[in-house]
């Protein structure tokens, strides 16, 4: 008799995530098409729906895809590709990524890294790191507020913070800000998405041997550190 095979919650989660990527993609697309007008010009009631659209179309799939991160994480199938990375570089580049979110709540994000700060990592889950907490300062930071990205030289460790001047978290809300699948609502800001942000960040720290710390007191913003150690070689890695 054959022995039935058994598959975890993160697989079904995986193939069910990729099964909801193919349409979401679609009406990205043709909803683009209708965007830049190619078969005719839309009146001003439909370019709104149509914008609506497209902005839920891309809530979406930033979900799908941040449980899809889950899923390999959780069955330890994520394949780094590792190198020396220049830190400066690297949080720079969000200014840019994020120029319109900043402009459109009249926040200010500063960069003060040093161009000597070297790590060795994967590019792109570093960017994702970054993404999620320079995200996550943005939304949870009033209009006129400051974000700052900066580094502390330590002898085994390289800090990076990312700080905010945003409404801060309560005790209640620290315990559980790693746990997978839970949030809490700060101050008058929702907490949407999936709950999924923070743990991938913690994970993803802990496939490059280090960790993640968090400081805040309710109303006076939030300080991320991120420790990247000196001592891992790319054998090690």
């Amino acid at each position: 008799m054959e022995t039935e095979e058994k598959y975890s919650p993160s697989y079904f989660v995986a193939q069910i995530g990729h099964e909801l990527r193919t349409p979401l993609n679609a009406i990205k697309g043709f909803g683009g098409i209708l965007a830049e007008e190619y078969f005719g010009e839309l009146n001003s009631e439909q370019k709104k729906y149509l914008s609506r659209i497209l902005t839920s179309a891309d809530d979406l799939l930033k979900i799908v895809n941040q449980i899809l991160d889950w899923a390999k994480l959780e069955s330890n199938e994520i394949k780094l590709s590792y190198e020396w990375l220049n830190l400066s570089h690297i949080t720079t580049e969000m200014k840019d990524l994020f120029e319109i979110s900043l402009k459109q709540k009249n926040l200010s994000l500063e960069v003060d890294v040093d161009s000597s700060h070297q790590i060795y990592g994967d590019r792109g889950r570093l960017h994702q790191v970054l993404i999620n907490l320079v995200n996550n300062a943005i939304k949870f930071t009033p209009e006129g507020g400051k974000i700052n990205l900066s580094a502390i030289d330590k002898p085994s460790h390289i800090i990076l913070l990312v700080k905010d001047t945003g409404v801060g978290m309560d005790e209640e809300t620290k315990k559980i800000l790693f746990d997978p699948f839970k949030k809490k609502a700060q101050g008058k800001f929702n907490a949407e998405g999936t709950g999924l942000g923070l743990w991938i960040v913690q994970s993803i720290m802990k496939l490059h041997y280090g960790y993640v710390e968090v400081e805040s007191q309710l109303g006076e913003g939030s300080t991320f550190y991120l420790y990247f150690p000196k001592d891992v070689c790319e054998d090690d890695t």
